[in-house]
């Protein structure tokens, strides 16, 4: 299978995956916890050591806010192990493993603290945390929140969860299975966007600021193209 082939099959495996993940939450069919109706608290999602800002003895303040958005209260955060999950080497699951073992040293020192709170009684943050990350809900959220590692985690971690067994156990492989859950519109549409999706692969030109050494870069990809049309 040559390098074009595997592009199309790319397409079609992420748009499986999105219209099968849209029909999930029209559906109400995705296990994600209650946040009732707010008050939420904004929440900065680059939230990690890198943008804590520190003097002698105390915390300074943090600084990357551009992701910053209403909480997710009880989703564990994914920089406990500082790498996120879809640049891990060895896959998904290796990093849900690692991962697990940091996140009982932070619920630890969670726990912690809500026992030296003296209004509250109860372990209530931290109990939500756990059972988030034990029953999957956390990487629910954080494939919604992340679109570069949507595809990865929706094959590994959502589809068979929510859809049922597939013969194959090759996440790669599983969308071949799941493409007759969708109607005869949406699969025409999906073939529609894959020979789009090609045809700017092919013809794709960098845009940037002119300047001397790149002046002529336009001009030579319209001749390109009025070439193809011959």
């Amino acid at each position: 299978m040559n390098m074009i082939e595997l592009s199309a099959d790319d397409c079609r495996r992420n748009f499986i995956s999105r219209q099968l993940f849209y029909k999930l939450a029209r559906d109400k069919k995705l296990s994600l916890p209650c946040y009732g109706n707010g008050p939420f608290e904004i929440w900065c999602d680059d939230f990690r050591p890198a943008n804590i800002l520190l003097n002698e003895k105390n915390i300074a303040g943090v600084v990357d806010w551009e992701f910053d958005q209403w909480s997710f209260p009880y989703a564990p955060p994914w920089w406990l192990f500082i790498e996120k999950p879809e640049y891990w080497s060895k896959g998904i699951e290796d990093w849900a493993q690692e991962f697990d073992r940091r996140l009982k040293t932070f619920l630890t020192a969670m726990r912690r603290c809500e026992d030296m709170d003296t209004q509250h009684s109860q372990r209530w943050l931290s109990d939500q945390t756990q059972r988030s990350w034990e029953s999957g809900d956390i990487l629910v959220l954080y494939a919604i929140l992340h679109s570069f590692a949507f595809d990865a985690i929706y094959w590994q971690k959502i589809d068979r969860r929510s859809l049922g067994p597939t013969q194959t156990d090759d996440p790669n492989e599983a969308w071949k299975e799941r493409l007759n859950l969708l109607n005869e519109n949406k699969k025409g549409e999906m073939e529609r966007l894959v020979t789009r999706k090609l045809d700017e692969m092919e013809d794709r030109v960098l845009r940037w600021d002119r300047d001397e050494y790149t002046e002529d870069i336009p001009s030579k990809a319209d001749e390109k193209k009025r070439r193809k049309g011959k």
